[in-house]
């Protein structure tokens, strides 16, 4: 009598969100019986609750030794190893639960989220799709197929079954984010920023949410409200830039930096870093010293970067400093927006040492030559959407007038055969050590044409004339209207006219080049 007593007390705190009573309870409850199954379960349910995975799915299988034959046990097991990563785990834990319960739509739905992990996302559309059969009133499957429907870029159908899901749960935030985004990636920017301002008075706080409409915001040339907003980056859970910690105060533009050292971090691409690195000049007239932390990549090609002080290679311990500022928070700090960014180019320099060792292993210059790059090595997840294959981006070289000279550190294998049949392209990755190698090979050449990848930044940094290739709803940075851009008055960009159609751009490009010869 007295173990159910105990045990109903934790169940009631349990259900009130009382957790730490709850636990203690039921703690106190194995500590008399260490087989009670309910016990067992139901510690283990809120031990992933409060973020102790391991320790939940260790419960949950205690429990189901004893009793093996409850579906919403298996169930449980499946949620904890999906917390704890274990995908595959999870996936028979949800098959044993849907074995014993043929009607059970939320296990339907919990393989489907494990199987869209894998990014096994057509298995995951049928399971989502049984679910929603079970039940057609549970939003969570609508928002969870359009995401896998964006990743297999069925846009319509994503964008349809967000919408959806909002119509079921008015208060669904994630769900009209997720509206905003296909909006946003469609050219719809209007309804994408109406469900951005929805999703955020529905859950202010959502970092992720706050951080897409800092893209759009840039995109569309308001900086003011984009650049504050852009802070965001820093609460993502998933964000590629974990937020730096310093003692030393951060600088947003509110402190003199007369007689101060300010440390300058780069914090994501190497394309970032090169195109913002020209913000530095503005901090040395400001008054201040510049230390430059940044990847090794970028170290000799900064050497000659006008106002640092040092550079320092990510991962060394830095000097003294008074602030620091990350790269990408200069333009907020500087209050700077589209229109007054200067064009400061050529800003970077290249090693003449180095571009005489790439005059003398190309040869005389028989005929115009142009740099190319096609594809990025980047682990963006949508860098599929600005890359091309070598076979699609060929359409741009005219043959026989100009030589081609390969600009990528590395050559997907997918690309090698068609690449090989281009005999009017030279290849030199192994000479490319560095960014340096890579600025003084282009600093020989008449033209770059590239996707959006580090390399036209590098070239219209140096001053060489570049064509920017760029897909229906760029990177922000590059605006959604202009063939120029106020960063680099040496580049053009040459837009899709439709989403994923490359036709347009290529053809934009392959005209200039044939204009060379």
């Amino acid at each position: 009598m007295k173990i159910d007593l105990i045990f109903q007390k934790a169940y009631l705190a349990h259900q009130n969100g009382d957790l730490q009573s709850a636990q203690k309870l039921y703690e106190q409850v194995l500590s008399i019986n260490n087989q009670h199954f309910d016990a067992l379960h139901l510690l283990g349910v809120l031990a992933q609750q409060v973020g102790q995975p391991r320790h939940a799915v260790a419960l949950i299988y205690k429990a189901i030794q004893i009793n093996p034959n409850i579906s919403l046990v298996h169930n449980n097991l499946g949620l904890a190893l999906q917390a704890f990563g274990d995908f595959e785990s999870s996936i028979k834990a949800f098959d044993k639960s849907i074995e014993l319960q043929h009607a059970n739509y939320e296990a339907l739905f919990n393989k489907a989220n494990s199987l869209s992990e894998l990014g096994r996302y057509r298995e995951a559309l049928d399971f989502y799709n049984t679910s929603i059969a079970q039940n057609s009133e549970f939003a969570p499957a609508y928002n969870n197929r359009g995401n896998v429907h964006q990743e297999l870029n069925n846009l319509d159908s994503a964008l349809e079954d967000f919408y959806t899901a909002t119509q079921i749960s008015s208060n669904y935030a994630q769900a009209y984010a997720n509206m905003g985004n296909i909006q946003q990636e469609l050219g719809k920017f209007e309804q994408a920023m109406l469900n951005y301002d929805r999703a955020i008075a529905l859950s202010p706080d959502d970092a992720e949410t706050n951080w897409n409409k800092s893209l759009l915001l840039l995109l569309m040339g308001n900086y003011k409200e984009g650049l504050k907003l852009h802070e965001w980056r820093w609460m993502r859970n998933n964000s590629d830039t974990p937020k730096r910690e310093f003692k030393e105060p951060l600088w947003l533009g509110e402190e003199s930096l007369s007689g101060k050292t300010i440390l300058v971090h780069g914090e994501q691409g190497l394309g970032d870093s090169i195109q913002f690195c020209r913000f530095v000049k503005n901090l040395t007239m400001l008054g201040a010293k510049v230390v430059l932390e940044d990847d090794r990549a970028l170290q000799k090609l900064f050497k000659s970067l006008d106002g640092v002080t040092e550079f320092v290679v990510r991962g060394n311990p830095p000097p003294k400093f008074d602030f620091h500022c990350p790269m990408l928070s200069l333009p907020l700090a500087l209050k700077l927006t589209y229109e007054t960014v200067k064009d400061f180019t050529p800003y970077l320099k290249p090693d003449e040492i180095k571009v005489s060792f790439w005059n003398s292993k190309l040869g005389p210059k028989l005929r115009p030559r142009v740099g190319i790059c096609w594809s990025s090595v980047s682990k963006f997840k949508y860098d599929r959407k600005r890359s091309m294959s070598f076979e699609e981006f060929s359409k741009a070289l005219p043959k026989g007038e100009i030589e081609y000279i390969s600009l990528q550190k590395e050559t997907k294998e997918s690309d090698l055969m068609s690449l090989e049949n281009r005999t009017d392209v030279r290849t030199f990755e192994s000479d490319l050590n560095d960014l340096s190698d890579t600025a003084a090979l282009i600093s020989t050449l008449d033209c770059v044409v590239s996707t959006c990848t580090s390399i036209p930044h590098l070239s219209a940094a140096l001053g060489i004339k570049t064509l920017t290739l760029l897909s229906f709803v760029p990177d922000w940075r590059w605006g959604v209207r202009s063939s120029d851009t106020n960063y680099y008055k040496s580049m053009q960009l040459l837009r899709q006219e439709t989403l994923g159609n490359w036709e347009s751009p290529i053809n934009e490009a392959r005209n200039v080049l044939f204009s060379l010869t």
